[in-house]
């Protein structure tokens, strides 16, 4: 009797996947052809509009309009950033034309780009994503290759799935920073509690000095990017899910919300910004993009991370590259501490040789005085 109930219960399992499955199929057509309906749509405003971009299917496009607004996450303020000290920020007219932090001075100072999933954690991925390539500049070091947690930022700061302002993103790497990816694995959208982090999380943070908002400023953010790579965030609308390769604008569809991204570049010849985005190597140029200068609000909310190490004190140790080599910054920390006891030593031996050198020398001078004498 019991076997019989199993396999009614079976059958009823069966009946309803069967159906789950009718519906859905049912459903895929009218996206499709929403989707192609949008498509064509685009590339006819693109073609009026003489814009420098293409557009196709993307991973991000083929999903239900509620679906796709889960990619971003990134708050836009509506009003100017905060200016800088003249001091901070000096533009000049002696910048390169072009710059891509993937390919400069012959090195790749920049990480491999990551997939948010359906997580407006874009914020998350922009700051850390930054703060990778900000510490690689900072050490010299482009085979530095630091894998930091979006996880750790996303589930230990204030921010969520639903977003979070890039400023107090900022203000959580100079508090707490980020640990490496193997303390806190991405996982993919949810959001899991900050206690399930590494047990010895604090002996593997990386943390930024300070923070500086760059001024909206076309000279400035090149100077800023001459320095090092910069997150920023911008106004997404429904073309960009398209988006496929050339210079962004644009030019159709409905406001969807905010992102944030990290700039990596910039292209006089074609007024643009490179940034690199967080919606995996299926989107986009290998997940990089190029936005036409000023456009969507680019520019208005761009954050300069300063990262300060215990080698910038110019340790023994870290001038040999022991510092930078390590994995976490509390091995830096034990070298440094090691080289400053090698340090202390040293200097402990040169002031007892100044002390013994004029006693010597008088000690000397007695001798042939007395030796003379007889």
């Amino acid at each position: 009797m019991a076997a019989i109930r199993l396999r009614g219960s079976w059958k009823g399992f069966c009946g309803f996947c069967v159906w789950t499955s009718v519906l859905l199929l049912s459903a895929l057509p009218a996206r499709l052809e929403a989707a192609s309906t949008e498509l064509m749509s685009l590339r006819t405003a693109i073609q009026h509009s003489r814009a420098r971009w293409t557009s196709g299917d993307t991973p991000i496009s083929r999903l239900p309009p509620e679906e796709r607004r889960k990619y971003l996450g990134g708050r836009v303020s509506f009003m100017p950033p905060p200016e800088l000290t003249p001091s901070s920020i000096v533009t000049t007219g002696s910048l390169p034309r072009y710059l891509d932090w993937r390919d400069h001075k012959g090195a790749n100072w920049v990480t491999p780009v990551k997939d948010q999933g359906p997580c407006g954690s874009c914020w998350a991925f922009s700051a850390v994503g930054a703060l990778e390539s900000v510490i690689a500049i900072k050490a010299n070091n482009p085979a530095l290759a630091l894998n930091l947690s979006e996880q750790f930022v996303l589930s230990c700061s204030a921010g969520t799935c639903d977003g979070w302002w890039l400023t107090s993103t900022a203000d959580f790497l100079r508090t707490t920073g980020a640990v490496d990816e193997g303390c806190f694995p991405y996982t993919g959208g949810r959001r899991d509690a900050c206690s399930n982090r590494c047990g010895d999380w604090s002996d593997r943070v990386w943390k930024i000095h300070r923070w500086q908002s760059v001024p909206n400023d076309v000279a400035a953010i090149k100077t800023a990017l001459n320095q090092t790579v910069l997150t920023t965030a911008f106004y997404v609308y429904t073309d960009f899910f398209y988006y496929t390769g050339g210079v962004y604008e644009h030019v159709w569809g409905d406001y969807e919300g905010g992102h944030a991204v990290v700039l990596i570049g910039y292209d006089d010849i074609e007024q643009a910004w490179i940034a690199k985005n967080s919606w995996s190597t299926d989107w986009g140029e290998e997940g990089y993009f190029k936005i036409l200068w000023g456009n969507c609000g680019v520019g208005r909310d761009t954050l300069l991370f300063e990262y300060s190490n215990v080698c910038d004190e110019g340790d023994i140790a870290c001038e040999a590259g022991l510092g930078w080599a390590t994995g976490s910054p509390a091995e830096a920390r034990s070298l440094q501490t090691s080289s400053e006891r090698s340090r202390g030593v040293s200097k402990i031996g040169n002031t007892a040789l100044w002390i013994l050198l004029p006693l010597i020398s008088i000690g000397i001078g007695r001798y042939l005085l007395w030796k003379d004498r007889l």
